[in-house]
């Protein structure tokens, strides 16, 4: 069962728009799929989509010229459609949301870029890996950490949702918030020189951030446990 969701945003329309919706319902329920509908009428947003139904969708139905500029769905796997498209054949137009979220190797990408000075490098490079990804067929977010302070911040969930990290910087990085993702360094001159290749070395070679430190963590601490057992048993029996 898939998780999908519609968005029909065509205010001046709002019979055909529910009569869309429930079309859509009807046909999410004989595929066995669950889906949740939000429909944009002259009185308003019905059924609003809640940021979780957003981040756990499969795949996306815009229905309507609004519905396709939605910055919601940057990063999910959408369908462009029409309201005559869904009338004419709602079931179709599921399996075909569904197909492209398939047939798409898109990946989302998030990254940093950073220099010495803040300035040129850091917006060079995040002008390289943005074009490089896109170019690529990858979704991708970049904060820019310059002299004027972190521009274009990430989110908490774009990082949660991101399949990889890049981080393009000639300083350091804190990659508190990337432990557990799959994370792949470099400076600043990669990215701008040949944002493809570091966009394909990073999906190839990202390693997960923090696995390897939480380990040795783990076992120093059951280390300094364990020495630390040992030395209270042989105190014990000093004292007795």
């Amino acid at each position: 069962m898939a998780n999908l969701l519609a968005v029909i945003a065509a205010p001046d329309r709002s019979t055909q728009s529910m009569l869309a919706g429930e079309a859509l319902r009807q046909a999410a329920t004989r595929l066995k799929h669950k889906i949740d509908v939000e429909i944009h009428t002259a009185q308003g947003v019905q059924q609003p989509l809640s940021a979780s139904a957003i981040a756990d969708a499969d795949a996306v139905l815009l229905i309507g010229e609004a519905a396709a500029q939605d910055v919601r769905f940057a990063n999910s796997h959408t369908l462009l459609s029409s309201l005559e498209a869904v009338l004419a054949d709602a079931e179709g137009q599921l399996k075909a949301s569904l197909s492209a979220r398939t047939a798409s190797s898109a990946l989302r990408i998030v990254g940093i870029t950073s220099c010495p000075t803040g300035i040129a490098h850091t917006f060079m490079a995040a002008e390289g890996l943005s074009q490089a990804a896109q170019k690529l067929g990858h979704s991708i977010r970049v904060e820019t950490q310059g002299s004027v302070g972190a521009q274009d911040t990430l989110t908490a969930d774009e990082i949660r949702l991101a399949d990889v990290v890049i981080i393009a910087a000639d300083t350091q990085v804190d990659l508190s918030r990337f432990v557990g993702k799959r994370l792949f360094s470099s400076g600043t001159k990669p990215a701008i020189n040949d944002g493809e290749n570091l966009v394909r070395r990073a999906i190839a070679e990202a390693q997960p951030h923090g696995a390897s430190q939480a380990a040795s963590s783990q076992t120093a601490a059951s280390t300094a446990s364990a020495s630390s057992a040992q030395s209270e048993q042989r105190s014990a029996l000093t004292n007795t």
